[in-house]
């Protein structure tokens, strides 16, 4: 049996996805399916909004899709940036990765960026720290470069071999 193909998703679906009728899953479910197809400009607004939703998995999925967008999403950096540094009960910054990846691809050059990457440097897990290093080389600024090489030579001795080779190709520049 053939699998069933969702219906795109449109801008006025993620308007209705964001009422309080949509919270949790249908919400989720349909900013998850958005960040699958090409996101639009005039979702931006929805996308924005979604940034501060309570739930992880949207605020990660509305990311993705400003990360799509590039430099055309650039009102949404500070709500990237609050999202970014929003922790969890647990103190853990869980949207972070899908922020850092996004602000890097829409305005490398944003100063705070590199200033959130520093303030999350020590996070000992390999999401964070891959898209922090992977952002820094996008900055690509000398301060950026150094922070990089810095971070790198701190982590390398906890990681794996995939991703001591990730970090290598990210150090070959």
């Amino acid at each position: 049996m053939p699998k069933k193909i969702a219906a795109k998703v449109s801008v006025d679906d993620l308007r209705t996805a964001l009422t309080p009728a949509n919270y949790g899953v249908p919400r989720y479910d349909t900013f998850d399916r958005y960040c699958k197809q090409k996101p639009t400009p005039d979702a931006i607004p929805a996308l924005r909004q979604a940034l501060s939703d309570e739930w992880h998995a949207t605020v990660k999925s509305a990311a993705i899709s400003l990360r799509k967008l590039g430099p055309v999403a650039i009102d949404a950096m500070d709500d990237l940036l609050a999202a970014a540094g929003r922790v969890d009960n647990f103190g853990m910054p869980q949207c972070y990765p899908h922020c850092v990846e996004a602000m890097a691809a829409i305005q490398p050059q944003n100063p705070w960026l590199l200033a959130l990457i520093k303030r999350f440097t020590g996070l000992d897990n390999w999401g964070p720290i891959m898209a922090s290093l992977r952002a820094l080389k996008t900055i690509g600024t000398p301060e950026a470069l150094d922070l990089l090489q810095r971070t790198a030579a701190f982590w390398q001795p906890e990681l794996n071999k995939m991703q001591r080779r990730v970090v290598d190709e990210l150090l070959a520049f």
